[in-house]
């Protein structure tokens, strides 16, 4: 393989008087990376090592062209991305520099699917089937009731890591079409890696006839797919193109190049960032190659530093790569620490879909044994715990749902959602108030304290925002309010579409009875009296309970501790990774017989390897379903290589 970094080197640009003026104190030596040999007036594609900036560089090219340039950035400029989140990274850099106002409706600074839906209004109209608020984007409601009234067959599968006929059926459809081609082609069809699976589960099936009775069910609805917004893009209308800015660029599918290719060739300036060496889900069809020859017209500027992965993480990151690929000639910042563990084990029923064994707080190396020693009580860390597998992801968030520790997690793997987050701020508040209340609005005052002045804090002012207090509410029983089903379910309804938030007081008025402030003002201990709704499970309760049990204060985000898969971590980063070894033995078998396969591998763990700026966490073992894929000396390795001592061993817990 040739180095395709041996490219001429760029010369950087200084930063506008004004600019570095605007930007915080870190940025103030800041550069414009290439500008001094393409300034920001001219096309470029960034290439970004992990942790070197693009999203800054994109800012500050993009910030010298509104200001220098006199764009507009809510008429002239398009930025989408593969996530939402990514975009409004550069959005609220740009708000805190002063460059953008607060105001500013920035219609095309979004994903790439709403940019071509917003350029070519494809998605319209509120669209109604069987009575129920379906459509008019095919998303998973919609694929339930397609697959249970037309096809007759089982949509998802009971557990997450388990393939349903439905499911794989309609993702075949999804990937032919990200990837260019046609359910309608049997020769196409064969091309889909579903493919096998689904014949497996599905003897007999004929995607083609399938696909038909689809597209004849999704036009009589009026519905569409989220591919159908990027084939509008193909030949639809433009987006704004005076300047184009494409992040992730190593997240596209065949068909989103198609879209960027043409948007490009019709922008007068061009922003392109990726990193081809994280490409890590070729399997829905995302190729190096858009970002390294399809757009090789583009001069390219490699970002040369990495200001977030210490020496030795990139060591081992490396490593890992070196297996496939060469790795990219960054400068790294600083030095952090590796530590090796033998992680507890965590048992799985593949009957039954529970979990026998999740290792609890007080097992060393389980995840919540770490989060209390690195992260717990530390406002400036946080942490990110990486696998590479669905099913493993579901059995850490249970883990850590046992010791009551609120995270965040990908769908389909647990986590605390919005709704759970409510409950629990609602019941926090509730704690509050004393549980005679209705009775005596006095009594038990004591427990607020004094304001300052010589008053007593009201428990009655306590205030519920309006999804604390909807949720609430969808989750009180009758019983326990002065108002029957019917009007609490309008009541509920209300508070949202007016946003209404709701007084301690307001609810004891005219809503509940004297019997709620009995049950509800319990804290963990209320939260057996809470009824499911159609909305929790038992597991939710129970997450509820240790959570309101462990913590004193309000939630304040989700975004201190998340649980992700590999693939999903891509743009996120942490002070603390836990990062699980192992893969499945499908991939493995894959690996054996496949090229792709094995770059595929060596690029994801790389990308999993640089997500942490302070310590990185090895947890081998653990899921004995899982095959071994680091080098038990990968810690030593990366140490040597960096001329320090490896950690200590985060403990033996077999």
């Amino acid at each position: 393989m040739t180095d395709r970094y041996d490219a001429p080197n760029v010369e950087h640009m200084d930063l506008p008087e004004w600019l570095q003026a605007a930007v915080p104190e870190e940025l103030e030596d800041a550069k414009i990376a290439g500008g001094g040999t393409h300034p920001p007036t001219e096309s470029v594609r960034l290439n970004g090592p992990p942790g070197t900036g693009k999203t800054t560089q994109q800012a500050l090219r993009l910030a010298y062209l509104i200001e220098e340039e006199d764009l507009d950035p809510e008429e002239d400029i398009t930025l989408v991305t593969y996530r939402r989140a990514l975009a409004n990274e550069v959005e609220t850099r740009l708000k805190k520099w002063g460059v953008l106002s607060e105001d500013v409706d920035l219609k095309y600074w979004t994903t790439i699917h709403a940019a071509c839906n917003r350029a070519n209004n494809v998605l319209d109209g509120d669209f109604k089937n069987d009575g129920g608020r379906l459509g008019p984007a095919v998303t998973g409601r919609e694929k339930y009731v397609f697959c249970a009234k037309e096809l007759g067959i089982q949509y998802k599968a009971g557990l997450p890591w388990e393939d349903a006929r439905g499911e794989l059926l309609l993702d075949t459809f999804s990937w032919l079409r990200n990837n260019l081609l046609d359910p309608a082609d049997r020769s196409d069809v064969r091309k889909a890696p579903q493919y096998d699976n689904l014949k497996d589960k599905w003897p007999g099936v004929s995607v083609p006839t399938l696909w038909g009775e689809y597209q004849d069910w999704k036009d009589d609805h009026g519905f569409l797919d989220f591919h159908e917004l990027l084939e509008a893009g193909v030949v639809g209308e433009l987006p704004p193109t005076d300047v184009v800015v494409i992040d992730e660029y190593h997240d596209v599918t065949p068909l989103m190049a198609k879209v960027s290719e043409r948007w490009i060739e019709a922008a007068d300036t061009v922003i392109v960032a990726g990193d081809p060496l994280q490409v890590v889900n070729s399997y829905a069809g995302a190729d190096p190659r858009f970002f390294t020859q399809r757009l090789d017209h583009l001069p390219e500027v490699l970002l040369g530093k990495s200001w977030r992965v210490p020496e030795e993480h990139w060591h081992a990151a490396s490593r890992m790569l070196s297996t496939e690929f060469p790795a990219p000639p960054v400068e790294r910042d600083g030095h952090g620490k590796i530590i090796p563990y033998n992680s507890p084990i965590f048992a799985h029923d593949s009957h039954t879909g529970e979990w026998t064994q999740l290792p609890g707080e007080s097992i060393p190396g389980s995840p919540a044994a770490i989060w209390v020693e690195h992260i717990d009580g530390e406002a400036d860390r946080s942490m990110l715990i990486l696998v590479r597998t669905q099913q493993q992801a579901i059995g850490v968030s249970r883990a850590l749902d046992k010791a009551g520790i609120i995270h965040d997690a990908q769908d389909d793997v647990g986590g605390w959602d919005d709704r759970r987050v409510s409950l629990y701020d609602a019941m926090r508040k509730l704690d509050r108030v004393p549980r005679d209340y209705a009775h005596d609005t006095h009594h038990g005052i004591e427990r607020y304290g004094s304001n300052g002045d010589g008053t007593q804090k009201d428990p009655g002012r306590i205030r519920l925002i309006p999804e604390e207090a909807a949720t609430l509410l969808e989750h009180t029983p009758v019983r326990t309010l002065e108002i029957d089903s019917d009007r609490r379910d309008r009541l509920v309804s209300r508070i949202r579409d007016d946003e209404t938030p709701m007084r301690v007081e307001d609810l004891n008025d005219e809503y509940v009875s004297p019997t709620f402030w009995e049950r509800f003002t319990g804290a963990s201990a209320s939260v057996s009296n809470l009824i499911k709704a159609g909305e929790l499970e038992d597991h939710d309760l129970e997450a509820l309970r240790r959570a309101l049990s462990r913590n004193d204060g309000l939630c304040s985000g989700l975004s201190k501790t998340r649980v992700l898969t590999i693939h999903a971590s891509k743009g996120s980063e942490a002070t603390d990774v836990v990062l699980y070894d192992g893969i499945t033995s499908r991939i493995s078998r894959e690996m054996e017989r496949s090229q792709r396969t094995k770059e595929n591998e060596a690029r994801t763990w790389y990308v999993a390897l640089t997500r942490a700026s302070e310590r990185l966490h090895l947890m081998f073992g653990g899921f004995d379903w899982m095959q071994p894929h680091l080098p038990q000396n990968l810690p030593q390795i990366a140490a040597s290589r960096s001329g320090h001592a490896v950690a200590t061993d985060g403990g033996e817990t077999r």
